[in-house]
Formats: C-alpha cells, sequence, structure tokens
C-alpha cells in the first residue's frame, strides 16, 4: 500500500514540476516577445517625441466627443484622443454653396473658438506625440460638409 502512495505522490510531483517548467519558459518567451516590441515602440515615441524632423503628425477624422480641450478623431473603427494647447490656432474652411445646381460664394479659412468645435465636424488636426505616448495638437481645421449638387 505505501507503495502506490510513493507513485502516486510521484506522479503528482511530476506533473507540477512539468507545469512549473512549462510556466517558466513560456513566461520567457513572451517577456522577450513583449520587450522586442516595446523596444520597438520606444523608438518610434523618440522620433516623434524629440525629433527636429519631424515637427508635426496630422490626423484626420469626425470628432465622437469633445472634453475639455480633449477631441476624440475616429476614422472607421479607429480612434484618437488629442488634447488641444490652450493656445492652438482653430480654423474654419467653408466651402461655396450650392443654390439652384450652381456654386456660390468663395471657400474661406476663418480663425474661430475652439468652442465652435462640435460632435460630427470633420477635423484635420496638426500635433505632435508628447514622451508619454499622448498627443498634443497645436492647430486644427473644421471641414465643412461635402456639397451634394444636384442636376
Amino acid at each position: 500500500m505505501n507503495k502506490y502512495i510513493y507513485i502516486v505522490f510521484a506522479v503528482i510531483a511530476g506533473i507540477v514540476i512539468f507545469s512549473a517548467t512549462g510556466y517558466v519558459i513560456g513566461s520567457y518567451f513572451e517577456q522577450r516577445v513583449n520587450g522586442e516590441k516595446i523596444a520597438s515602440l520606444e523608438k518610434v515615441n523618440n522620433i516623434f517625441s524629440y525629433s527636429k524632423l519631424i515637427n508635426s503628425i496630422i490626423a484626420f477624422g469626425k470628432i465622437s466627443n469633445v472634453s475639455g480641450r480633449t477631441i476624440t478623431l475616429t476614422s472607421g473603427t479607429d480612434t484618437l484622443e488629442i488634447t488641444m494647447r490652450a493656445n492652438a490656432q482653430i480654423y474654419s474652411f467653408t466651402t461655396p454653396t450650392s443654390s439652384g445646381g450652381q456654386l456660390t460664394g468663395t471657400p474661406a479659412q476663418n480663425v474661430v473658438a475652439f468652442e465652435d468645435i462640435k460632435v460630427g465636424d470633420n477635423l484635420n488636426v496638426n500635433m505632435r506625440m508628447l514622451p508619454d505616448g499622448s498627443f498634443e495638437g497645436a492647430s486644427a481645421i473644421i471641414f465643412a460638409p461635402t456639397i451634394q449638387i444636384s442636376q
């Protein structure tokens, strides 16, 4: 009977040792892969955050949320939060209007207040990546909806 207890104990100990070894090896390889990804992301972050060659990045999308000075842009399934600087220049680009199948007026770009940015607007943001990986907007252009001309 004691012999069977030792066999059961040895089998359980073998399973525990085998499982622990698998866990350690798996953790090592996962850390190695994630470490390479993190190093790559840090390199990209350093390029965008500190480079004198890359002064800004441009994002375009539809505004899905405005909270304080943070704008959420959406394009398809992608979203991006951008915090606009206090001194960010905001422009509104207006297009000619359609009247009777004819375009009237001329395109114009006007400086507007940050408060003129509304959910649903199309927005082009000139921004930069900060060292923490967040984005800071320096200027933005609000685009009017596309004009449909009926024939």
